[in-house]
């Protein structure tokens, strides 16, 4: 199951309710996840830019965040 829905939620959780564990959780991941996530959420990078810069489709990208979004539910558990 995943912590975040959508792009809203994953902004409150890290810029309102707790930055500084946004910014732990996204240091213990991969740094290419790391700033997958980072464009995604707080650049509003969309799938689609993404998917053109890294060479791949826009449902690639969609799986790579979701599966991100897990990671990065596993590590903010573990901080917590």
């Amino acid at each position: 199951m995943c912590l975040f829905y959508s792009i809203s939620e994953v902004r409150h959780t890290f810029f309102i309710r707790s930055p500084s564990l946004a910014h732990e959780a996204l240091a213990k991941m991969p740094t290419a996840d790391a700033e997958l996530l980072r464009r995604k959420y707080f650049e509003g990078s969309t799938t689609e830019e993404l998917a053109e810069e890294l060479g791949t489709t826009p449902k690639t990208i969609e799986h790579r965040v979701a599966r991100l979004r897990d990671l990065l539910k596993e590590i903010i558990l573990r901080i917590q």
